[in-house]
This record gives structure tokens, C-alpha cells and sequence, in this order.
């Protein structure tokens, strides 16, 4: 039943459409990381604590979008011998890094970075030394893990139980929001 149903070409038909969104994504991911090292901030500047980037880099989902769209229409006109099922991945990795390159040259660190205040990484001489209390867990972190969190009255909370916490990030982007009109 299952070799009568041609089941396989359903299956290699999917997985075709599998791989342009992920060479669309390996293409904004490569274009970001090459991006960082040659004009982003250095390693230790780099921002990634939850209550200080924004959930979705819209720039960057749009520059997947672009290419996956792409490959995706190539895919779908022609059979699968034809010259757009040929081109499909290498013309959708094309327009994904052309679209992230752009995104990342005509915008600046805001459109993933927000900047709120309180920030323990500068109330201490060295953050890679220091270490901080977290409210939530107890455990003492590097300063270089911890944040505040306004929800608490700005008490300081590891990366960790950041991440974790249902209203921690509704409350730093709010703060982020408010600070940003100072």
C-alpha cells in the first residue's frame, strides 16, 4: 500500500521545502555572524541578556522571510528536473544574505538591543570578578549574568530566572519603553 500511495515523492517533496528554510536561515545566520565580527561589538560587549535584547529580530525574520518566499515559488513552478528546482537553494541563500546584509547596514543595535537603566555589569570595577546575589534563586552569579528586574523593585536576577519568568520580560520592556522617551 504504501509503494502504490507514492508516498516517497510526498516525502522527498517536503523535505525539498525543509531545506530552504533552513539554507534561508544558515544564510541570515552566517551574514549576522560575519556582520558581528567585522563591525559589531566585541565578544565581551555583546549583548544577550533577556531583559536587554528583544524577543524577535524583525529585521532578520524578514530577511528569512525574502529568501524562503523565493525558494519556495522556485520550488513550486516547473518539475523537478527544471532549472528553477536547480537554482532554488543557491538563489533563496542569495536573496536571505542580500536582504540580512541590508537589514544590518541601514539599521543600528536598537533594533535588537533595549536600553534600560540599572545595569549591573557598570555598578561594579570588574563584572567578569564580581560576583551578585540573585533574588529569585539565591545563588551569587557573575555580574556579567545578572540583571535587574523592575518588576522586584529592581532587584538583581541571573540570566537564568530571567529567562524562566512569565513577567519579566512584559516589565523590562516597559521600562526599556519609558526610558527611551529620557
Amino acid at each position: 500500500m504504501v509503494m502504490l500511495s507514492d508516498v516517497f515523492s510526498f516525502l522527498l517533496a517536503a523535505l525539498r521545502f525543509q531545506s530552504v528554510l533552513t539554507v534561508t536561515w544558515t544564510a541570515c545566520v552566517l551574514v549576522w555572524i560575519a556582520w558581528g565580527r567585522l563591525r559589531g561589538p566585541s565578544a565581551e560587549h555583546t549583548e544577550w541578556r533577556p531583559g536587554r535584547v528583544t524577543l524577535f529580530n524583525w529585521g532578520g525574520l524578514g530577511a528569512w522571510a525574502a529568501g524562503t518566499a523565493v525558494g519556495m515559488v522556485l520550488l513550486s513552478v516547473g518539475d523537478d528536473n527544471s532549472w528553477t528546482a536547480t537554482w532554488a537553494l543557491p538563489l533563496s541563500f542569495v536573496v536571505s544574505a542580500l536582504a540580512e546584509l541590508l537589514v544590518l547596514a541601514t539599521s543600528g543595535p536598537e533594533r535588537t538591543v533595549m536600553r534600560r537603566p540599572r545595569d549591573p555589569r557598570e555598578e561594579v570595577d570588574d563584572p567578569w570578578e564580581a560576583r551578585i546575589r540573585c533574588h529569585h534563586c539565591g545563588r551569587f552569579y557573575l555580574a556579567v549574568e545578572m540583571d535587574r528586574d523592575p518588576g522586584h523593585g529592581h532587584q538583581a536576577i541571573c540570566a537564568s530566572d530571567a529567562q524562566a519568568s512569565s513577567t519579566f520580560y512584559r516589565h523590562a520592556s516597559s521600562e526599556a519603553r519609558g526610558s527611551a522617551g529620557r
